[in-house]
Formats: C-alpha cells, structure tokens, sequence
C-alpha cells in the first residue's frame, strides 16, 4: 500500500516540476506572448490499477511509471475569436514529436480578428477535411458585399446571407458598419437571425481587447461600437425566428411568382407576334397579287393585334394591382341593374346562345360599378367559351343574410377537380381548354380575383366534367361590411 501512495506522490510532483519548468522556457523564449497561448504540461502519469487474486482473496497492488511527456500550446487560428491551434509537442523515450490539432487552419486578413499563427515543423497535422486542397480566394469582400447590396437595394429587394459559419456574421456585421457609416450604404435594418450566431457575436462584442489593431482603432472612433448598431435586430425568441422565416418564404413565393408572370406573358406575346410577323410575311410574298391571300392576311394580322390589346390591357391592369395603383371608387350601387346591363350585352354579342336570369329586385351594396361589371363580364365570356352551343347560360343575383351573392352558371365542360383550386392563378389554363381558339389569355379570372377580393368579398366555385361548371362571387351588402 505505502508503495502504491509513494508511487502516486512522485507522478504528481513530477507533473508539476515538468509544468514549470516548460512554461519558464516558453515563457524565455517569447512562445507565450498572447493572451490565448494557454500552456500546460503533462508528465510523470502514474497509471495504478488492482488486480484480485480470486484464489486466495489477496489484494495486489501494480504501479506502472510511464515516462511520457507532452507539452501543449494552443495558438490563435483565425477562424473565429477564440478558435485555437493545439501543438502538442510529445517526449517519449527521448523521441520528440510534434502534432497539431485544428479545425481550421485559419486565413489571413480576416476583419476584427489577428492573423493565424502560421505552421511549421509539423510531424502530424489532424484536421478536418472540409476545405481540403483547396485555398481561399483572394478577393475584396468589402466591395463585393458593397455591390451586392447596392444592386439589390435599388430594385427595392432584400439581401439573404446565410449564417451558418456562425464566424461570417460578425464579419458580415463589420463590413456593414464601416459601409454605412461612411455613407457607401444606406442604413437599413438588418436582422441576425441565427442563435449560435448572435451567440457568438456577444462575445465578440465584450472581448474588444482580442480584436486586431485596425478594428481597435475603429472601437475607439465609434465611442464603443463595433458590430453592435442600432439597425441590428437580433431575433431573442422563438417566435421572432419564426416570423423572419415565414417573411422569407412570403418573399421567395413573391419572387417565384413574378418569375412564372413574366415568363408566361412572354410566352402569351410570343404567339401573337409570330402569327402577326408570318402574315406580313405572306402579304410581302404573295398578297401584293392575290386578293384571297391579302384579306386572310389583314383579318388575322387585326385579330391577333386585336388580341395582343387585350392581353396588354390585363397585364396592365394586374401590374396596377400589384402597385397598389389601381384604382378603386366605390358607390352605392344595385348589383340586379348591373346585371341587367351584362345579360343585354350578351344577347347581342351572342344571339344564337339561350341566357336565362334570374333576381326579385334590388341588392345594393357599395362597391365600384365598372369594376364589378367586368367580374360579370369576365364569368359569362367563360361560361360562354366554355359550353358547347345548346348550353345554357345562366345568371342570378341574391341576397341571403349580410351578403350578395351574384352567380354565372354554365352547362359546358366542366373542369376537373385538382384543377379548381388553380384556375385563378395568372395565365392557368386547364388541359380541356388550351386551344387558342378559344380566345382566353388566362388572366381573367385572377382580374376578377384581385377585384373581389378588394371589395372583401370571395369566390365560390362547382364543377363536374361534361355537366357544367357553377361560380359564384360573394360581396357585403351595403351596412354590413
């Protein structure tokens, strides 16, 4: 037993001994000079274990001296502040052997932070292998960010900047502060929206002794401020992160949508324009001689141009709606003599057609007329389309409680119904009804969408294939909205 405790007591003074000893010579030397070079060694382990002799229930005491010696020297590695370079500089048997251990080797002339201590001598390096063979761009990040943000800026769009190499943020943050501060930048609100990050950037923010001496100098300058500006939101609670996100996807959708707009009304203009420029094409060839060919040319080139008005006309309108410039100029208004009106029109448009009405009398509520004459329009122009000849077209206007309720029924088609909760989207067609012939540029409905949906109101719509197709648009009787 007294071997065993005599045996612990040198390890541990030796341990010690060893510690001292190596720091002193550090320490001599200039090693430890920063304020993150941490040294400690470890010497003289006394590796003890008890062995049980089962025969004759005897205890056994084994020590074992290991003489292994390893000094340990954590050095700045740049990446983030308090990142560390582990050198371990191991003695065994008079064997020497150097080894670090990093999981970054760090890169020079990052903002805030000093330079990576550089390598040498290695015998092992260990380190992940994320970023293997492979050297960082030398390029102006500054400018870069500064163009991005200018560019973005005056489309009036938003900047996204993913955090997840929690170290950028503050990066991020101090570019920031240096472009808007000297008027390169506008201020504008930023918000962090990363915990670890906003984590990491406490402690950037109250270890302003570990920052390098250009960032010191700008510490001093801003009376204190570094990162932490008045424009920076950091997000404290669940909520708030879930608020940001949902925002985002809000402006992903926003921004998909305006995408698919502008591709498919550059795909409704194209068609239109090639029928026009194929017809002045036959004009050129052979319409100079040939009165046949001259008037098939004229009639097409007038219907296509015809129909490139109102497309036009649409996009506009839609456009206007977007901007909120649309406007808008309710009144009190009978929503039976409006319909009055579009049933008239209808009957000269298409003679041959059998319209059927029905309303008891006046339903009043306040709205824009033209507007919501042309959600009538709009509803019978399909049901119309959209119905063979013999088809029946119906119109109905009620009123049932606080609400109107007018009514355009068809005895067509149909659509089909994972295509209902579509056919208000811009430019949706379904596949029964994609044929040009039919003269829709598929933006009706979401006009009349954007118009009820003004006035507070709302669409009903049934549907059965080769039965017909029933929609019905909803608005607050006057005194009830």
């Amino acid at each position: 037993m007294f071997l065993f405790f005599a045996y612990s007591f040198l390890g541990w003074v030796g341990e010690v001994l060893y510690t001292a000893v190596t720091r002193r010579r550090y320490q001599d030397r200039g090693v430890l000079s920063g304020p993150l070079c941490i040294l400690y060694g470890i010497g003289a382990h006394l590796i003890s274990f008890t062995l049980r002799d089962l025969s004759n229930d005897s205890w056994f005491f084994l020590a074992v001296f290991s003489a292994v010696y390893a000094t340990v020297i954590e050095w700045v590695a740049g990446h983030i502040l308090g990142s560390a370079l582990v050198n371990l500089m191991i003695e065994e048997n008079g064997k020497k052997t150097k080894l670090i251990f990093t999981g970054d080797i760090g890169q020079p002339n990052v903002p805030i932070l000093d330079d990576p201590h550089q390598i040498s001598g290695a015998d092992f390096i260990i380190t992940e292998s994320t970023y293997g063979n492979r050297l960082h761009e030398q390029v102006d990040r500054e400018k870069e960010l500064c163009d991005v943000m200018k560019e973005a800026l005056s489309r009036g769009g938003n900047v996204i900047i993913p955090a997840f190499a929690v170290g950028r943020t503050q990066v991020m943050l101090y570019y920031f502060q240096k472009l808007m501060s000297s008027g390169q930048l506008p201020v504008v609100p930023i918000m962090v929206d990363s915990p670890m990050a906003i984590k990491a950037t406490q402690v950037m923010l109250f270890n302003p002794e570990e920052y390098d001496e250009e960032a010191r100098t700008i510490f001093k300058k801003q009376g204190g401020r570094l990162i932490d500006m008045p424009n920076v939101k950091y997000t404290e609670t669940a909520a708030e992160s879930k608020a940001i996100n949902d925002m985002l996807d809000r402006v992903n959708a926003a921004y998909s949508a305006q995408m698919q707009f502008v591709s498919d009304a550059s795909h409704e203009l194209r068609t239109p324009i090639a029928v026009i420029q194929g017809y002045a094409a036959l004009l050129d060839r052979w319409g100079k001689d040939d009165p046949e060919a001259r008037q098939e040319a004229i009639d097409a080139i007038r219907s296509e141009s015809d129909a490139m008005e109102r497309l036009v006309e649409q996009l506009l309108f839609l456009a206007r709606g977007d901007n909120d410039t649309q406007p808008i100029r309710p009144q009190l208004m009978d929503l039976t003599a409006v319909a009055e009106d579009v049933l008239r029109e209808e009957q000269m448009i298409h003679p041959e057609r059998a319209f059927l009405a029905r309303w008891q009398g006046p339903v009043v509520v306040r709205a824009d007329p033209g507007l919501v004459k042309q959600v009538m329009r709009i509803l019978m122009d399909n049901s119309v389309k959209y119905s063979g000849p013999e088809g029946r077209v119906y119109l109905r206007v009620s009123a049932q409680k606080d609400y109107a309720r007018v009514t355009v029924q068809d005895e067509g088609m149909g659509i089909v119904p994972q295509a209902i909760p579509h056919i208000f989207d811009r430019f949706y067609r379904t596949d029964s009804s994609r044929a040009r012939q039919t003269g829709g540029t598929g933006l009706g409905l979401s006009i009349a969408r954007w118009i009820v949906d003004r006035h507070g109101g709302w669409f009903e719509v049934v549907s059965r294939e080769d039965v017909g197709t029933r929609i019905t648009f909803v608005l607050p009787l006057e005194g009830t909205a």
